[in-house]
């Protein structure tokens, strides 16, 4: 398996073709203090499987801080792997719908990377 495309973005859908659109993609969020909060966005995932992968797979989404510890409830998700007639391989797409995202600290989060970062105010 091979992850093509791994990205937060604030919408994404996949057409009926198996295409995978993705709006406003995002490697960052700002925020005046913690928990960061993040009220929605999307996870979007295009994985590629060769053609001895075909079958039922188990997929399991976490957000974890540079220490590996989890810093927002994890996701598992089951996808079907199928290929295309005459492929070597295909392709699955997830979109992942995550509400109230919330950070308990300004972090590096994983492997992404998602950067929450704190807003400073101007004095004025």
């Amino acid at each position: 398996m091979n992850v093509q495309i791994l990205t937060l973005c604030d919408a994404a859908t996949v057409d009926a073709g198996g295409k995978l659109n993705i709006l406003g993609a995002f490697d960052s969020i700002f925020a005046l203090q913690e928990p960061i909060v993040h009220t929605s966005c999307v996870l979007a995932v295009k994985m590629r499987f060769d053609q001895i992968e075909e079958g039922d797979k188990t997929v399991k989404i976490m957000f974890v801080d540079h220490d590996g510890k989890e810093v927002f409830p994890s996701q598992t998700l089951n996808v079907s792997v199928k290929m295309p007639p005459n492929s070597r391989s295909g392709t699955v797409q997830i979109v992942a719908t995550i509400q109230q995202l919330q950070l308990p600290h300004f972090v590096l989060v994983g492997s992404l990377p998602l950067f929450a970062t704190r807003i400073v105010r101007q004095s004025s």
